[in-house]
């Protein structure tokens, strides 16, 4: 085997969608090996590349579980929210004394911890009155111009493989990308800017076939 050869095989390694299509054989392979050329500037002909991709072991490709992830996607429901703010401090005692000052003041409000760092989000009319119980030098960074997807999801996806790497490619494939992710299930919380809302939305609408419209 040559070095370049295992180069070929390592960068199909990296995209389990074309080890698919590929197991699948949905892809010319002629036409994978030029785009592989040119957009990896391989120093081989055209020729070793297709060798290279013939003989990439598809046997421990799966396959399956993809009718599974489908069939989660087809019955879950899609809800949006914009107009969402994120603070983000250090984490240290006087933040997560503040924290526990407004926990039970401020509604709708979600906490995600770090060893260094807390996130809080919330709506943006709330955003103000996070703001002010943190001392300034604990605030980190603030946005306010973030959009929420919630997607309801059945409780199975805690079982089934591929369903945030489904996620993670359909707004990919959109060229959005994903600011933050909560899991909680049967919800799975997604942030993207708001300016990528309603096409992240659209998006996320093809993996199920109930469409439900912005808030």
């Amino acid at each position: 085997m040559t070095n370049m050869t295992q180069e070929i095989w390592n960068i199909l390694a990296r995209h389990p969608a074309i080890q698919k299509d590929l197991a699948r054989d949905l892809i010319n392979v002629r036409a994978l090996a030029k785009y592989l050329v040119k957009r990896y500037n391989l120093g081989i002909g055209l020729d070793a590349v297709i060798s290279a991709i013939r003989r990439y072991e598809l046997s421990k490709v799966s396959l399956e579980y993809n009718k599974a992830v489908e069939e989660l996607f087809k019955e879950s429901k899609i809800l949006t929210k914009n107009d969402i703010g994120c603070i983000i401090t250090k984490r240290n005692k006087d933040t997560q004394e503040a924290i526990q000052r407004i926990i039970n003041e401020i509604e709708q409000i979600k906490i995600v911890k770090t060893e260094s760092k807390i996130k809080l989000i919330t709506d943006n009319k709330r955003m103000s009155e996070l703001y002010n119980v943190f001392k300034k030098q604990d605030i980190l960074k603030i946005e306010d111009n973030l959009g929420e997807l919630c997607i309801l999801i059945d409780i199975k996806a805690e079982e089934t493989k591929g369903v945030m790497a489904r996620i993670a490619n359909e707004l990919l494939v959109s060229d959005i990308n994903i600011e933050d992710i909560i899991i909680n299930l049967p919800e799975i919380l997604v942030y993207v800017m708001d300016i990528d809302l309603l096409k992240a939305h659209e998006s996320l609408l093809s993996l199920s076939k109930k469409k439900l419209a912005i808030n």
